[in-house]
């Protein structure tokens, strides 16, 4: 384009469209205004200086001078690729036209090129594309961390050189997937997924998690590090971190996460890559929340066949014996009746109460598990002196004790402590402990129950055995639903200490359990000696 006079070079300076003319070496000779803007050339350096190769990306640079043979077939070629459109390597898709010139007075060869700026079509095809593959990707597994996992690895397929998925799991914050570009990074990637993020951290995922708000760094230099680990720190600078974006994961109004994007190139980042992140995030929370909710239906269904198991077993029992005591007596009945029967029958009718008794008990048990876990389990509370109703309960328990040669000793500070309670229900919750320790005690051995004054409102019960103990990983566990059932370690329904704990929970006390393997369990439980003052009502 040296040839060309000044008014065809201001009529090109004035098109919208990039237009240069370069040498067969890829040399520009000459580029418009719109060139030199877009592709944020430094005014004050010469164009002839500069190689269209510069600004072409490295994995588009095979947009090079055809063959000889190409040459006398091709007169124009096209084909897209990226531009560099910043300082700071920020590329962007065009659509190249490349046409081969001569003059007649110069046999070298010219090439015209002439491009259109694609980026915002090329994104939104990008964008429909990320979208349908992480759409197959939650349809594929219900298993959140694999799914993650497999979102993270896209990510750095496609929009990122290095992709972070945190979770907040009960509280707590754990790195479930990280990803980068470089297989060879494999070992700080396992280094980095051990660093949880810092929620206190005034920027990066911790605070995104916290906040809700999503961030964008364009230079990851110029980062607030206060507050984050300094391996983290580390482990970014040497995975090449330049810029990130940081969503949150958001499902049913909670935040339950943060999905970090990466990337090695500063200013990598806008406020235009936001939507694409949110979608992604978006069916990434729905995904992790859909899993959770599977898992929940499975432990639902775990518990609902437990049942079935342990009705089946502890009903099929009792309602045997009735059965069996019932047709001795139709047998009886149907015979001449002597007086040395009558022992007979009345030892058989005696079977027949205990074994409906287990029945009651049992169903008993059941709706009450189903009225702690609805959070209402009713109580009437009156004051009564805690020694009789332990009394009470040793009364009926010490033949279960007998049959197992276990001595029942009580320790109890004052008899006549009063206790505003509900009389059955606390009644209810001596007898749970202490056959729960008769079960789980050795043959001799002995159980001690004490009382004592905690403070002036507050009265101390404890059930201690010298029983198996219970282990450390499995004593957060003793008071849930069935948990007995589920380790299988002695027989009934695993309902009696998940209703202890519903009751004193009711009286507004606390319960809970210490223990050595080997040495037996101490079961704590405090009860409220004066009636909770009730609410204020308005005046009418």
């Amino acid at each position: 384009m040296e040839y060309t006079s000044k008014t065809s070079s201001l009529i090109l300076d004035s098109i919208p469209h990039l237009v240069c003319s370069i040498r067969e070496n890829g040399e520009i000779a000459y580029c418009n205004q719109t060139f030199r803007e877009q592709l944020a050339m430094d005014p004050g350096v010469d164009e002839h200086e500069k190689s269209i190769y510069q600004y072409i990306h490295e994995c588009d640079l095979n947009f090079r001078k055809p063959s000889n043979s190409e040459q006398e077939k091709k007169e124009t070629e096209r084909t897209v690729c990226r531009l560099k459109a910043t300082k700071h390597r920020k590329y962007r898709w065009h659509l190249m036209t490349r046409t081969k010139i001569r003059h007649p007075d110069d046999p070298t060869i010219r090439w015209v090129i002439t491009s259109t700026d694609l980026d915002e079509e090329k994104n939104r095809e990008t964008t429909l594309n990320i979208l349908a593959r992480t759409n197959e990707i939650f349809a594929s597994s219900l298993d959140y961390s694999l799914t993650l996992e497999n979102i993270a690895k896209l990510a750095v397929e496609t929009i990122a050189s290095l992709c972070i998925v945190d979770l907040i799991e009960e509280g707590i914050t754990k790195r479930v997937a990280v990803a980068h570009r470089d297989p060879d990074k494999k070992d700080l990637i396992e280094q980095l997924k051990k660093v949880s993020p810092a929620l206190e951290a005034p920027q990066g995922p911790g605070k995104v998690m916290k906040t809700g708000k999503h961030q964008l760094i364009t230079d990851f230099s110029q980062m607030n590090f206060a507050g984050m680990p300094s391996n983290c720190i580390e482990l970014l600078t040497r995975l090449g971190a330049a810029s990130l974006m940081t969503v949150p994961l958001i499902v049913r109004n909670s935040i339950i996460g943060a999905l970090t994007f990466i990337s090695d190139q500063k200013t990598r980042y806008t406020e235009n890559d936001l939507p694409l992140a949110y979608s992604i995030a978006r069916n990434a929370a729905l995904a992790v929340d859909n899993a959770r909710l599977y898992k929940t239906m499975q432990k639902a269904v775990k518990e609902r066949e437990e049942v079935i198991s342990i009705l089946s077993h502890d009903l099929k029992n009792p309602l045997s014996a009735i059965q069996l005591n019932t047709d001795v007596l139709k047998r009886l009945a149907s015979s001449e009746m002597e007086d040395t029967t009558q022992p007979v029958i009345r030892q058989l009718f005696a079977n027949i109460s205990i074994a409906s008794s287990r029945i009651m008990h049992l169903i008993t048990d059941l709706l009450d598990t189903a009225k702690i876990e609805s959070g209402v389990i009713p109580v009437e509370k009156k004051p009564n002196k805690i020694g009789e109703i332990l009394n009470d309960a040793l009364q009926v328990l010490s033949v279960l004790a007998e049959e197992k040669g276990i001595r029942l000793e009580t320790n109890v500070e004052n008899a006549n402590t009063e206790v505003a309670c509900d009389r059955e229900r606390i009644l209810q919750l001596f007898s749970n402990l202490i056959e729960n320790a008769i079960k789980y005690s050795a043959k001799n051995s002995k159980i001690i129950i004490s009382f004592s004054s905690k403070d002036a409102d507050q009265l101390l019960g404890c059930v201690e055995d010298n029983g198996p103990g219970i282990s450390k990983e499995n004593l957060p566990h003793i008071f849930d639903r069935f948990w007995q059932a589920r380790n299988n370690r002695k027989p009934g329904s695993g309902l009696g200490l998940a209703i202890a704990k519903g009751i004193v929970d009711a009286h507004g006390g606390k319960i809970w359990a210490e223990s050595v393997v080997g040495k037996g369990s101490k079961f704590y439980f405090s009860l409220p000696t004066k009636p909770s003052p009730k609410p204020a009502q308005d005046p009418k």
